[in-house]
């Protein structure tokens, strides 16, 4: 609205059709009315979801302007936009252009001009609220009011650093559609939870009397794990982008998708009552059930909806969220993990979390493995003092350091005697002893870390390939996350080495001809790497299994995990079922192979998909980016030279299956 020039034309994407439900800030009902602006509404969301084009709303919107605007002749611009169409997007198929078409035939008829009420200019402006947090009122706000260009350089860190934990102040409450959770359908299971992409959704337990309190509407049922705490399913509603993927995974329908308008306000309500109290967890093995309870340290990021990365990571971050260390190769998973001023990692009450940092494309590996070295190097020099001046300390700081000695590897116990340790510090603070003061200075050395490298295929597979190679030679306790799009997804759907035969994508305009690069190969070399191939959708347990034994074992790990992309020509609500058909059709290979039970005689690879049940061709061409080349060559050959490689690798899992097995 500052920008705007007098009697210019405002066209807003929205669902207001009158002045009277215009509901945005006084200060821009002010400006507007004053410069004497025309406004128009239109609902390029709701045109978008009619005609199979949910999230796409460019071509709509483009053509609104062309209509409010009078830029150029409406129908002259119609019919450009039309061949505009029909040209760019017939690759993607006749649906995706027919369905783009109707898009737009009648954008006249859905555009409402919304009249400036004369009361507007004579509005008092919105008081500013402090949230009395300086780093959020002073740094974020003014960005997230699209004011980032006033702020003084002062005000940005000078090292380029932002506090985690600020996603969720964003609330963007972009979605019209949101879940809603019918309790007397639950089965508990954690499904919803465990595929979410942006934890939205979270699981708690509470007592009957934490949720004496609760409002009237407030949702619960009898836990099946303890009969005397209450199961809820919390729903942030403002930060749902409606992707739909816990709608589609429920197994009995306990969650749906419902209009925003006349839902959000008691949901919003629950959640706010309900988000700051800790859940109750359950005394149960680890599972897809108990992992729906622990906390993610990775929420409300700024991914696609429905993207097949971000549930990896937020399950990461549940697991070993506290002891993480990750750096994080430039690409998707840099962008919605570390762009300003927000960050979607964040920290518990006692201030517990991961530390991030993000590094150049083509040398992630080197800076992942040097950060390890580095946290170990002086981790172990703290010990080599501790252990040398040990006499040195009071009888009470002699116990708590000896039981740290003993337990130096054990996260759990190493992360008491911290807080122990952190309760003693304040007695020392005017402390002028140089061993005392050493000792409190470097608590941050007495939990173990564990180092993550995490990135895309685009990193891994090719732009530091050679980086990632001298990490699975080092032998060192590093953990390897690749998120494998099979292309350049943040840059736009780039061919990379993982691209399989067949597809189309940027830069293999008729097809790739050569075969997926297997990395796992690559890694399974090593005889002491430890290798995992997952795909969440389709096997959770052995996700969740492949995560816990990676970081476990005490050597390089690497876990490649399949995460399906909006640059496949997917819908990505359907995210889940694509998951499930990889596996089933013998595109994706499920397997751990864990150098560690060969020590103790047991087998050290294990196969966790069955030979294919379902047709592989048939599950490629549900994916534009393959039926894109078979309508352009009606020839299948490359898909079935896809399908022969994908067969001859299983084949030698299995080999070495077998091989272990007759040592044996």
């Amino acid at each position: 609205a500052k920008e705007i020039k007098r009697n210019g034309i405002l066209l807003v994407n929205s669902s207001y059709s009158t002045n009277q439900n215009f509901d945005i800030m006084p200060e821009i009902k002010i400006e507007l009315a004053n410069k004497n602006i025309s406004i128009y509404s239109i609902d390029a969301n709701k045109i978008a979801i009619e005609n199979n084009l949910q999230g796409k709303i460019s071509t709509i919107m483009q053509m609104a302007i062309f209509y409010v605007s009078n830029l150029l002749d409406y129908n002259l611009a119609k019919e450009k936009t039309v061949e505009y169409i029909k040209t760019t997007l017939s690759k993607k198929g006749e649906k995706v252009v027919e369905d783009n078409i109707k898009s737009i035939k009648n954008i006249e008829s859905n555009i409402v001009k919304i009249d400036i009420d004369k009361t507007w200019s004579e509005l008092a402006k919105s008081e500013q609220i402090s949230t009395n947090n300086k780093y959020f009122d002073e740094y974020i706000k003014p960005i997230l009011d699209l004011n980032g260009d006033e702020l003084p350089v002062s005000k940005v860190n000078l090292y380029g650093q932002n506090e985690t934990g600020t996603s969720k102040l964003e609330k963007r409450n972009v979605s019209n559609y949101i879940p809603k959770w019918f309790s007397e359908k639950c089965l508990q299971c954690g499904k919803c939870t465990f595929v979410c992409p942006h934890a939205v959704l979270r699981a708690k337990l509470f007592s009957d009397e934490t949720i004496k309190t609760a409002p009237k509407d407030f949702e619960t049922s009898r836990s099946k794990l303890d009969k005397d705490l209450n199961f809820c399913l919390e729903v942030s509603p403002a930060d749902c982008l409606a992707c739909g993927l816990c709608e589609r995974v429920c197994p009995t329908n306990a969650i749906k998708l419902v209009e925003k308008e006349g839902n959000f306000d008691t949901i919003n309500q629950n959640y706010n009552f309900s988000k700051d109290i800790d859940t109750k967890i359950p005394n149960i093995p680890l599972s897809v059930v108990k992992a729906q309870y622990l906390k993610p340290y990775f929420e409300f990021s700024g991914a696609c909806a429905g993207c097949g990365e971000t549930p990896y990571i937020k399950l990461l971050s549940q697991l070993f969220g506290k002891e993480i260390v990750i750096a994080n190769a430039t690409g998707c998973s840099s962008i919605y993990g570390g762009s300003a001023p927000t960050c979607p990692y964040t920290k518990d009450s006692l201030g517990f979390g991961p530390a991030w940092a993000n590094s150049l494309f083509e040398d992630n590996a080197e800076f992942g493995l040097g950060i390890h070295k580095s946290l170990t190097a002086r981790r172990n020099n703290f010990r080599n003092f501790v252990t040398e001046n040990i006499n040195s300390f009071n009888t009470q700081e002699c116990e708590i350091l000896n039981n740290w000695l003993n337990n130096f590897e054990n996260y759990n116990v190493c992360n008491e005697i911290y807080l122990q340790l952190l309760n003693l510090k304040n007695q020392y603070k005017d402390n002028t002893d140089n061993k005392t003061k050493y000792l409190f200075e470097n608590l941050d050395l007495i939990t173990p870390k564990s180092t993550w490298i995490i990135g895309g295929d685009g990193w891994a597979y090719d732009i530091d390939f050679a980086g990632l190679d001298h990490v699975l030679a080092s032998g060192e306790n590093v953990n390897i996350l690749i998120l494998d799009t099979e292309l350049y997804s943040n840059t736009g759907g780039q061919k990379s080495k993982s691209t399989p035969r067949g597809a189309i994508a940027k830069f293999a305009s008729s097809g790739k001809s050569t075969s997926k690069k297997n990395l796992a190969l690559s890694a399974l070399q090593y005889k002491n790497v430890y290798v995992a191939e997952v795909c969440l959708g389709a096997n959770m347990n052995q996700t969740l299994n492949a995560f816990v034994e990676a970081k476990n074992y005490n050597g390089v790990s690497v876990i490649i995990a399949y995460a399906p992309c909006i640059n496949h020509g997917i819908d990505m609500s359907k995210n889940i079922e694509r998951e499930i058909d990889a596996v089933k059709s013998g595109y994706w290979q499920l397997f751990r192979y864990n150098p560690s039970l060969i020590e103790n005689g047991k087998n050290p690879m294990q196969i966790d998909s069955q030979k294919p049940t379902t047709d592989f061709v048939e599950h490629l061409l549900d994916e534009r980016r393959f039926a894109n080349y078979y309508e352009k060559t009606n020839d299948k050959n490359l898909f079935e030279q896809a399908k022969q490689d994908r067969q001859e690798f299983y084949d030698l899992l299995v080999a070495i299956k077998e091989l272990y097995e007759n040592k044996k």
